[in-house]
């Protein structure tokens, strides 16, 4: 998206991206990658340090596509030199990277197959109910990606039940109708793609979909000078399924940004050290934390059910 069009936010979610990135392979036998890493933390640093100009449209198609495009490639390759030593023993039996994936016997999936092996998947595929039920049996797989026209009588619709009792299933189908997507529905099925199936779809659901408790509760930091309030908003946010932590004393926020990694900063208005848009404003100083959604309320007269969404 930053290549086709400026954004600071953007770029300081990106720079805050590669700087993990960065810290991860710092410790992995990574020599080509390493430099491009740095190399591309460099660009996105310049440009946002640069406040009253932005890269133009040449910069971002040439500098910018060149080395994000090589840190990806290079991020690939390091991906299928790793498998065989540390995925292959074990993927079998312990099943996190194991997706079994059913579809009509006309079909190849050798492709489809070598493209999840960049990220860590390997693919068994099934064309017979009989083999699926029976590799159910023998691993437990992180999904089952299954083909259906949601014809009568489609035996992968008698699996279902089980399916979903041991990991989540997707469906890829060609009909996108309406009662098409509400059998998947009614089936457990935790996403929905179309045929034939793109593998960049297919990844994003498994490693970002909603399957169910796969998928890591949200994070909100409550900043609340008085303690009993705080605690009590935390408690509801808690009894919904969210994380919360709470920050009673306006400088310790920048620590807890980072140790805590928030998916929303909610804060009170009136403090006595700083209002809610003063610590706002400190939060938007720091580049790196401009991706942090943040909303500052008054709700010291507010019922905690009238921001519960």
């Amino acid at each position: 998206m930053l290549v086709t069009r400026w954004d600071r936010s953007l770029a300081a979610h990106l720079l805050s991206l590669v700087s993990n990135l960065e810290r991860y392979i710092l410790g992995e036998d990574t020599a080509q990658l390493l430099p491009e890493c740095l190399a591309l933390r460099d660009l996105l640093q310049q440009w946002l340090l640069q406040n009253d100009t932005v890269p133009d449209e040449a910069e971002r198609y040439g500098a910018l596509r060149h080395h994000l495009g090589i840190v990806s490639q290079l991020a690939m390759m390091e991906g299928r030199q790793l498998l065989p030593e540390h995925f292959s023993g074990g993927l079998m039996q312990q099943g996190p990277h194991l997706v079994y994936l059913w579809m009509p016997p006309s079909e190849e999936a050798r492709n489809l197959s070598e493209q999840l092996s960049c990220y860590g998947f390997t693919v068994q595929t099934m064309y017979q109910a009989s083999k699926l039920a029976q590799a159910l049996q023998d691993a437990t797989p992180a999904a089952v990606v299954a083909y259906t026209d949601f014809t009568p009588g489609d035996p992968i619709m008698a699996l279902a039940d089980t399916i979903r009792g041991l990991c989540p299933l997707l469906f890829c189908s060609p009909r996108y109708d309406f009662e098409a997507r509400l059998q998947a529905v009614r089936a457990g099925a935790a996403g929905f793609l179309a045929w034939p199936l793109l593998a960049h779809e297919l990844i994003d659901n498994l490693n970002f979909g909603d399957l169910g408790e796969k998928r890591d509760p949200l994070r909100v930091m409550i900043v609340e000078d008085m303690a009993s309030l705080a605690g009590l908003y935390a408690n509801v946010l808690n009894r919904h399924g969210v994380d919360a932590l709470q920050v009673t004393d306006p400088a310790r926020v920048l620590d807890g940004i980072v140790q805590f990694r928030p998916d929303l900063i909610l804060m009170d208005m009136y403090m006595p050290e700083c209002n809610g848009m003063e610590l706002a404003q400190i939060i938007r100083q720091q580049r790196l934390l401009d991706a942090f959604p943040s909303c500052s309320c008054r709700w010291k007269n507010a019922s905690p059910s009238s921001w519960i969404p």
